[in-house]
């Protein structure tokens, strides 16, 4: 991911293009979001049952 953001540093806009995609690993949206927010921002809340705890993405 790192090295995708660097090759696209400069640009002034980005278009993500996530028609067909067959998901993946939720976190890499908080990844990705790292990049696009200047502070934290929470972007979503995963409740897990079986363990009865909330991780903050």
């Amino acid at each position: 991911m790192a090295a995708a953001i660097a090759l696209i540093q400069d640009t002034s806009a980005i278009i993500f293009d996530l028609r067909k995609n067959g998901g993946g690993n939720g976190f890499m949206g908080g990844l990705i979001s790292s990049y696009l927010f200047d502070k934290p921002t929470h972007l979503n809340s995963i409740h897990w049952k079986p363990a009865g705890n909330v991780t903050e993405i």
